[in-house]
């Protein structure tokens, strides 16, 4: 902005300026004509060239030239040059000490754009030599004359010359006047990204971002983490990340390296997450992000790492897990005695009509759902509480698996659908809890009946592959959505096949199953193809 002001300036500027030259050529020769007046031999026409370069000078400060076509400004210098011819005939003609004035207006009219102006110098220098003549204040000679045309000649090389150097310095001009302007834009780019740059860093204090080197050392402390970890950034800048965050795990916190916490928090290994020490000696939970920061080439020179406050959501999932607990101790203890007085009265065949026992009948199974429901919802609690009982002891899977096909086949034959079970002939045990392994079998038996239609086929097998033992149930059944397999196992979870289809359950099932899996140092694998059918596999590590 300033260099293009600075510029329209000099525009402004630039007639008078110029006319200057010709203004300080007139006083010199003035000053020269009252020292040697001899010099002098036409004062009338010095007085015409004198207030012709004075006029010209009055237009140049007075007229508005940005307003003008930038040709007009050439009458100026040309005015000049026939001023300065007329100074010339005034002082001699041919034999004027004053001749080489011409030069200051040619420069003028050579520096003006467009090689048209070499042409106007080269014309008005030739008029002005021939001033003497074109007056008749001197005889016409021969050898004169030919001053008349060399001189032109001369000028107007040197016009040529000139124009060109101009030309060149226009250009040179331009382009640094663009550089200007482009690095001032980028300058205002780079200010206002920084501003909103600042303003996202500023607005982020709910969450505690902390920026670092490679070593780990803190570089920049957000307004989120001088909020949770009650510490100002100019006491944080340069202390090791280690020195606030740490595992939860005080055992694995001990002489930790920042690389280690990296790790540890990528592969998420630890399951009470992190913790930070405050300014003050508490200690807050977080679950933390982090990613590498890199420089304007792409090569990693630090961290981000963001922690969030996670004392709300623990809170949260707390109140949670008691009210689950709290409640399905409160309907267990009604609900048992609900079904025991139901027995009491379907024993009572005698005293019922059929439409009463029949009406009982469906009081008693309803009943049942909902103990199942609130058993189901006490070993969550369980789980989640860390308190999952397991009796364990050398368990052979082949009678659990042959038991939950048993189990399974009144339902399966009223639902229309086969059951095929298939088993090695001899025996395939792990240590195990045998009632909560056929619970978890149970339930992948059960989920495959319901979610396969009349005609349908469900399939158990147990192998052993390696070290470990595979339980595999598979249906052809609805199958489950590709995008929504990630989330099968999560708690209350029901794929939109299951909605759609109107099949009962809450979502506990597979969940439950999968807490049974990995407390016996397994894991469950599923894969689907929707409209196909579902397999579940669960792998248990294996006895020789």
């Amino acid at each position: 902005m300033r260099t293009r002001l600075s510029l329209a300036f000099l525009d402004t500027a630039r007639p008078a300026v110029r006319q200057l030259a010709s203004v300080v050529g007139l006083v010199l020769a003035l000053v020269v004509l009252v020292a040697i007046p001899e010099l002098l031999v036409e004062p009338t026409l010095l007085m015409v060239a004198a207030a012709a370069i004075l006029l010209a000078m009055a237009a140049a400060v007075v007229v508005p030239w940005e307003r003008v076509s930038d040709r007009w400004v050439l009458v100026l210098p040309v005015v000049s040059l026939l001023a300065f011819g007329l100074l010339r005939t005034a002082t001699g003609g041919t034999q004027s000490v004053f001749a080489s004035l011409l030069l200051l207006p040619v420069i003028w009219i050579a520096a003006e754009r467009g090689r048209i102006v070499i042409l106007i110098a080269a014309v008005g220098t030739g008029i002005a030599m021939a001033m003497p003549y074109i007056l008749q204040t001197q005889p016409w000679l021969a050898t004169q004359g030919l001053r008349v045309l060399v001189t032109p000649i001369v000028f107007a090389t040197v016009a040529g010359v000139v124009n060109e150097l101009a030309a060149h310095g226009r250009r040179q001009v331009a382009v640094m006047a663009a550089l200007a302007e482009e690095r001032a834009a980028t300058n205002e780019e780079l200010r206002r990204v920084e501003a909103f740059n600042r303003s996202v860093w500023d607005a982020i204090r709910h969450q505690a971002v902390v920026i670092t080197d490679m070593e780990g050392r803190i570089v920049e402390w957000g307004p989120g983490a001088e909020r949770l970890l009650e510490m100002p950034r100019v006491e944080a800048v340069g202390r090791m990340a280690t020195d606030f965050l740490q595992p939860a795990d005080s055992e694995r916190a001990r002489g930790l390296e920042f690389e280690t916490l990296l790790g540890l928090a990528e592969q998420d290994e630890i399951a009470d997450g992190f913790e930070v020490r405050t300014g003050s000696g508490a200690t807050v939970p977080v679950d933390i992000t982090y990613d590498a920061r890199r420089d304007a080439h792409g090569d990693a020179v630090g961290y981000i790492l963001i922690a969030h406050d996670m004392r709300q959501a623990r809170e949260a999932v707390r109140l949670k897990d008691e009210f689950v607990g709290s409640i399905s101790h409160e309907l267990r203890t009604p609900l048992s005695s609900v079904l025991g007085y139901l027995e009491l009265a379907r024993d009572d065949e005698a005293g019922l009509s059929e439409e009463q026992s029949k009406y009982l009948a469906v009081a008693e199974r309803n009943a049942r759902r909902l103990l199942a429901l609130v058993g189901d919802l006490l070993f969550v609690a369980q789980v989640d509480a860390g308190r999952f009982p397991l009796e364990l002891s050398r368990v052979d899977v082949r009678t659990i698996v042959a038991a939950a096909a048993e189990t399974a086949m009144p339902h399966a034959a009223s639902g229309g659908v086969s059951i095929s079970v298939d088993l090695p002939d001899r025996p395939h045990e792990v240590r195990g809890d045998p009632t909560r392994i056929g619970q978890a079998i149970d339930n992948l038996v059960s989920n495959a009946i319901k979610f396969t239609p009349r005609g349908g086929a469900v399939a158990l097998r147990l192998a052993r592959v390696g070290d470990e033992l595979c339980v595999s149930v598979s249906d052809t059944g609805l199958g489950i959505p590709k995008d929504e397999m990630e989330r099968l196992f999560t708690r209350f979870f029901r794929s939109t096949t299951s909605t759609r289809q109107a099949v009962q359950g809450v979502g506990l099932g597979l969940n439950i199953t999968r807490a049974i899996v990995e407390a016996h140092a397994g894991r469950i694998d599923a894969s689907s193809v929707e409209g196909e059918g579902t397999t579940f596999e669960i792998w248990l590590p294996a006895l020789d």
